[in-house]
């Protein structure tokens, strides 16, 4: 393929040799890209900005067999805010090895490159924890993962009662839910994650809830997830540290 041109978030950077790095690239067009980046661990760098973790650039790369090489790079979006504070730091983190986990290399996510774009956006500007648990919500969808929340899975009817049963097929009401494994939940927490799957980032941003209700989205959404990951997320356990 030679060189070409593309805008890319870097996901990851890790140290190679004595002052190059290498790169896990998430453009809209290829699915995953691994490429190194000679010489941009050298203080005076040219390229230095644009190759750092969770950041946006234009690249100029040369595809190669195994691994792309970074011909230049042009920094697009910093995220200042994200980079300051440890808790959307880690939070972008958990993000990023979301994405490393769930998109193939070398195959077009478009949809999910723009997920990612408008979540990095909520996690710079607006709370935290609504950034992940809209991230988590819609890659599920994305990936074909999400359950029904609407209807019982058993009795097929809209859930009923103070407390919900959370399967790993969908939700299941109240009568329904005994002796079904997953988390139970309030029924206000249902009704956010119904909301945060059809409303808009923006609308997102604003969404102010218990903390009660956070967390528990939190664990059905990671329990959704967790069903279909080959591995644990290393970002998870830092990140429920912090919270």
């Amino acid at each position: 393929m030679g060189l070409y041109k593309t805008s890319a978030v870097v996901l990851h950077s890790a140290p190679y040799r004595e002052a190059d790095a290498l790169l896990v690239l998430f453009p809209p067009h290829r699915g995953r890209v691994r490429a190194l980046a000679k010489g941009v661990r050298r203080p005076k760098s040219r390229p230095r900005g644009g190759v750092q973790p969770l950041t946006r650039a234009r690249f100029l790369l040369y595809a190669g067999r195994a691994l792309d090489t970074v011909i230049q790079s042009e920094l697009e979006e910093a995220y200042p805010r994200l980079h300051a504070e440890l808790l959307r730091w880690a939070h972008a983190n958990y993000l990023a090895e979301l994405v490393m986990a769930t998109t193939p290399e070398g195959t077009e996510s478009r949809d999910a490159y723009a997920l990612f774009l408008a979540a990095l956006a909520l996690l710079e500007a607006r709370r935290p924890e609504a950034a992940a648990r809209f991230f988590e919500l819609r890659l599920l969808g994305l990936l074909g993962y999400l359950p029904e929340l609407t209807t019982c899975r058993s009795c097929g009817r809209r859930p009923e009662g103070s407390r919900l049963r959370i399967g790993s097929e969908g939700v299941f009401c109240e009568r329904c839910g005994s002796g079904v494994p997953g988390p139970e939940v309030d029924r206000r927490t249902l009704g956010a994650l119904q909301f945060l799957f059809r409303a808009r980032p923006q609308a997102v941003g604003r969404l102010e809830l218990e903390p009660q209700t956070w967390s528990e989205m939190s664990l059905v959404l990671r329990y959704w997830l967790e069903r279909h990951l080959d591995r644990p997320l290393k970002s998870v356990a830092f990140l429920e540290g912090l919270n």
